[in-house]
């Protein structure tokens, strides 16, 4: 098995990281340094107002920052869905530079626009079924469906987001980190070379407690995974796909202490092991942006201090392993 890898990356120096700063993306690649991908998980539940400007605040004061947008097709599958509406919305906060994967949860409404049974279990957070009437089923595991089920609501989501402008995805996180071995090998099927889903239960556990369903779920799927884990091959029934494993959460389930101490951790282990590329995977939800994003911020400025003092550039990548040759 030939595997070449392409790090397809935009980034800055570290220097160009500075209280009122403007952060570029004028360098080259270079190896041996630490890259941070941001992402969004888009829901796929609403689009308020209050959000949407927080995240464009946000795009303003760190415009060489590119993002991988893990984006819902559930927003068009709603019942009052106005889709120029939702593709203008999306759209204005979405930058040149930034790049846009697909993002699931087991919304009722696209689940049946994919002509898949919807089903009511596991239920993760023991109220996914409320209000289904308008649409239900957010934390509803995907490994509820099987491989076949799986790939007509990945083509459906496809369909939709290619139909309203967009690009077809080809990297993928599931909701609530739920990329079991049929979520796995449907993506393989449909052409997707990556998940982002692999995460370390203590950040979950925190909010959710360590008895939950979800946190159950995460350590089911994901043992032993570190937060300062690398991408690797994950294996399907169908042919593998990279794994590349959001390591430093998600800021609804982090502060910005927490968040530093991810980050630094990555440099430390970086400075131990140096490696051509090491990636720390972070992000944060579209649907929480205004409470959430400024924990985001403050993390990055105090890590940008750090790798600056241990002389270890941060770069951000919008989108970082671009798989080519045979398999």
């Amino acid at each position: 098995m030939k595997i070449n890898l392409i790090l397809i990356l935009f980034f800055a120096s570290s220097t160009l990281f500075g209280a009122g700063s403007r952060f570029t993306n004028e360098s080259k690649f270079k190896k041996g340094n630490v890259v941070i991908v941001m992402t969004i998980d888009w829901e796929g539940r609403e689009l308020s107002k209050e959000n949407l400007e927080a995240l464009k605040a946000f795009r303003n004061k760190y415009p060489g920052i590119p993002i991988l947008h893990f984006l819902n097709a559930a927003y068009y599958t709603k019942p009052d869905a106005n889709a120029a509406e939702i593709t203008k919305k999306i759209k204005s906060v979405m930058r040149k530079h930034d790049e846009h994967g697909l993002h699931i949860h087991a919304w009722k409404s696209l689940v049946e626009a994919s002509g898949v049974k919807f089903k009511t279990k596991p239920d993760l957070g023991g109220w996914s079924l409320r209000n289904c009437q308008f649409d239900c089923g957010h934390v509803v595991s995907l490994t509820a469906y099987s491989a076949e089920e799986m790939q007509k609501i990945i083509r459906k989501s496809n369909e939709i987001l290619v139909k309203n402008g967009f690009s077809r995805p080809k990297s993928f996180r599931s909701g609530a980190w739920q990329t079991g071995p049929t979520v796995a090998t449907a993506l393989s099927r449909e052409g997707f070379y990556l998940d982002s889903s692999a995460t370390v239960d203590y950040f979950v556990s925190r909010s959710w407690g360590k008895s939950s369903l979800l946190v159950q779920s995460i350590n089911r799927l994901w043992p032993g995974m570190s937060t300062v884990k690398q991408p690797y091959l994950m294996k399907t029934e169908h042919k593998p796909i990279w794994q590349l494993p959001n390591n430093a959460s998600l800021a609804d389930y982090t502060k910005p202490n927490t968040i530093f101490r991810t980050l630094k951790d990555n440099v430390d282990e970086f400075l131990r092991n140096p490696k051509p590329v090491h990636y720390v995977v972070t992000g944060f939800h579209l649907e929480t942006a205004k409470r959430y994003l400024p924990r985001v911020e403050k993390a990055l400025e105090k890590i940008i201090d750090y790798s600056s003092s241990k002389g270890v550039p941060i770069q951000f990548a919008h989108f970082p392993i671009n798989l080519e040759g045979r398999r």
